[in-house]
């Protein structure tokens, strides 16, 4: 090859490989659209997102905050807050201007760090600390889905808190029914047929008594005096029948009383099964495990056989008493009915 035409391919070459190899300056990365700070942990969840414009140190911006403020509380709440400020070098001033909504403790001034991917200000907690708070370069975007996971955290805190209290309130009820029950059996306990049988049986005693006396005056002289003795042995014979049927009304209303209080065990008892289905419903539904429920199956059943042992022991009292009273009432009835045919016989 020629000496000349060697030369000019060196210098063509050497231009080719300057147009490839220069580019130019690279553009300078563009700033984020905002700067986001997360914390999910038992004491607050939140989202924050700082949003400004600068003009020669000058800033003018906003603070966006999502916040959950614990698991036991599961409602976000949102606020928003502008700002003025200065930036100088690393650091920074804000000062708080307007506060559409109270967020977290941002008030005042507040100072910090700068760098183009991250804000760092360092914010007074409530026991005086400071505590520094890191924001990193961030989408709008990313703070919607921020705020979107605080959402979701929120539905599944209350969905905990719901199933866990339907499991708190099934116990409570429970309990209270529980209570109710005992009370009611000791109610049904105490009621007690034996002095309104004493009664019965001294009335019919009584009239026993009064019809042989008038047996006696009737068999001594059955004519004159001795008729209107009669007549007051028999009269003695109806004070008796009298005072037997007060007597009996006392035995119907402890009766009453009886039959209101085996209801309310046996409505009791029918309360104690459903609560025991709601019990074990709301467990069932509780996918935390806790609480746990403060009764079982054999509990329950306890509960159930006690009561109706109590409800068949009361069936009993009154079926004995009232047979009891009854045999009383006969006899006094057939002995007040020879009474009166013996008064009839004997006239003064």
């Amino acid at each position: 090859m020629p000496k000349l035409q060697y030369k000019a391919l060196l210098i063509l070459c050497f231009f080719l490989l300057s147009a490839c190899g220069n580019q130019g300056p690279s553009s300078p990365a563009l700033p984020p659209e905002g700067y986001l700070s997360t914390s999910q942990s038992p004491n607050g969840n939140f989202a924050s997102y700082i949003q400004y414009t600068e003009h020669n140190g000058q800033w003018v911006g906003n603070i966006q905050e999502a916040v959950l403020p614990s698991v036991d509380n599961p409602s976000v709440s949102t606020g928003k807050v502008t700002f003025t400020g200065v930036h100088n070098g690393n650091s920074i001033s804000l000062t708080i201007t307007d506060i559409n909504a109270p967020i977290s403790n941002i008030s005042g001034t507040l100072t910090g760090t700068f760098s183009e991917s991250t804000i760092t200000l360092n914010l007074s907690e409530s026991d005086g600390s400071i505590k520094s708070f890191v924001y990193k370069g961030a989408s709008i975007n990313q703070y919607n889905q921020a705020i979107s996971n605080l959402k979701k955290l929120a539905q599944k805190a209350d969905e905990k808190y719901r199933e866990q209290t339907a499991v708190t309130q099934a116990n409570n009820t429970m309990n209270t029914d529980i209570g109710t029950l005992s009370g009611d059996e000791a109610t049904l306990k105490s009621i007690s047929f034996d002095s309104d049988l004493q009664a019965l049986s001294q009335d019919n005693q009584t009239i026993q008594q009064d019809y042989q006396q008038e047996q006696t005056d009737a068999n001594t002289s059955c004519t004159g005096v001795g008729a209107g003795q009669v007549q007051v042995d028999y009269a003695q014979v109806q004070v008796g029948i009298s005072q037997m049927q007060t007597d009996v009304n006392t035995t119907r209303s402890d009766k009453a009383q009886y039959e209101k209080e085996s209801k309310a065990v046996q409505d009791d008892k029918n309360t104690i099964k459903n609560d025991w289905v709601q019990l074990q419903q709301a467990v069932k539904n509780n996918s935390y495990k806790d609480p746990k429920p403060l009764y079982t199956q054999s509990d329950v059943d306890s509960f159930i056989q006690g009561a109706q042992t109590i409800l068949d022991n009361a069936a009993k009292n009154w079926n004995n008493a009232r047979g009891a009273g009854n045999t009383y009432l006969a006899q006094a009835n057939s002995t007040a009915k020879s009474a009166y045919i013996l008064s009839t016989h004997c006239q003064p």
